[in-house]
């Protein structure tokens, strides 16, 4: 990690202060702005674009990127049905536009994915650019390979690695093949021992479920987070209805996970699906938060430079679409402050996080489900229904 530990972007209504040693987030009042900016760990990005609407934040937070679908892997739970490299994808040199781009649009941080991104040719390149640039970057990698990638990932000093562990040997290694629990075991203690903060993500299916304790034993004391995230039913994950538990399973799952957070306060443990808050998030009266990060705080490219609100949506169809950085000059602020698709999207987003709060399982034992799974259940759900959502159920 370079440069200042915090960074502080400007808006409206104060701004927003980005933790790259926890890469993470908070918004500021106006009243709180001027007591940071002679702070020697913090460095302050002055709004840019004046013309940016005032119900949106001025730049997306987090661009998650897909530099190539490319991938090493053939993992059954893969939600991009990742394998292939496209033969349309941006070049190194449209990727390294594309970084200077979003550095210009003050987009604060670059989640690097894919595909396996370490496949793509001058994927160092792209991350040394952002760095360059200023921007808090983290790459989500499979981390199954040995000590030479191992080696030229540590040494891009990049803020977080993010890797994938399904539970215990057997579990994993049935999903990604043979030998790949050991390896990545090893990407882990390897980053430790070079002080490569790790966050590490675990797919909650029903193999997994029996082995929570035994995850967090496993990663405890070596990771600064552990996510437990939804399968997708999406990409080859389609396949794998058969896995997905039931809402009973998750409530239980959750209830284990308190439990958890409280028996190793050094492991940050979170979930992905906990996406509704409890109260609402309104850094400015016209401004709403408060539901999942996209198309709000944040959105997606894909290997092409096609921009969506999230990732998931990809893979639903063409039709989720909302512009192309390349095609736009290498901004994306175009699309995020003029999409009329993404303006709808946002409503959306916001209506379905009114209804789950308004609903009477919220909480108990639901807790929320994503705004992507009301697209998956009009146009690829086999019940037309969305599988997570608690009420279909009842």
């Amino acid at each position: 990690m370079t440069g200042a530990t915090k960074i502080l972007r400007l808006e409206y209504f104060g701004g927003v202060l980005f933790d790259r040693s926890r890469v993470s987030y908070r918004f500021l009042g106006k009243g709180e702005i001027e007591l940071l900016r002679s702070s020697c760990d913090v460095k302050c990005r002055e709004a840019r674009f004046q013309d940016a609407p005032g119900q949106v934040l001025s730049a997306p937070i987090r661009v998650y990127w897909e530099i190539t679908r490319r991938c090493d892997k053939s993992c059954p739970q893969c939600f991009t049905a990742s394998g292939k490299s496209l033969e349309t994808e941006l070049t190194l040199d449209d990727c390294l536009r594309v970084v200077e781009g979003l550095r210009k649009d003050n987009v604060l941080e670059i989640r690097i994915t894919g595909g396996e991104p370490t496949t793509k040719k001058g994927w160092e390149q792209i991350v040394r650019r952002a760095m360059d640039c200023g921007m808090a970057v983290t790459l989500n990698t499979h981390g199954s390979y040995g000590v030479a990638m191992r080696e030229r990932i540590a040494a891009l000093k990049i803020d977080q690695v993010i890797v994938s562990l399904d539970g215990p040997a057997l579990v994993h290694d049935s999903s990604r093949g043979p030998g790949s629990f050991d390896r990545v075991m090893g990407t882990i203690r390897y980053f430790f021992e070079k002080q490569v903060p790790v966050r590490v993500n675990t797919l909650l299916t029903r193999d997994v479920l029996p082995f929570l304790d035994h995850i967090v034993d496993l990663v405890d004391g070596i990771v600064v987070e552990l996510c437990f995230m939804q399968l997708k039913p999406i990409g080859r994950g389609g396949q794998l209805l058969v896995l997905m538990p039931t809402f009973q399973e998750i409530y239980r799952a959750d209830q284990r996970i308190a439990k958890l957070r409280s028996q190793h306060p050094g492991l940050r443990i979170s979930t992905s699906y906990d996406i509704i808050t409890e109260g609402r998030v309104m850094p400015a009266p016209d401004l709403d938060l408060t539901t999942c990060a996209a198309g709000m705080r944040g959105c997606n490219l894909d290997s092409q430079g096609d921009i969506y609100a999230c990732g998931f949506l990809e893979e639903l169809g063409s039709q989720f679409k909302l512009g192309n950085m390349k095609a736009a000059g290498f901004s994306i602020l175009g699309t995020w402050y003029g999409s009329e698709e993404l303006k709808r999207f946002r409503v959306k987003n916001l209506d379905r996080a009114q209804r789950c709060r308004s609903c009477g399982y919220h909480r108990n034992p639901c807790f929320g489900s994503c705004i992507v799974m009301d697209s998956y259940a009009l146009t690829k759900s086999p019940t037309g229904t969305d599988p997570y959502c608690y009420r279909y159920e009842s």
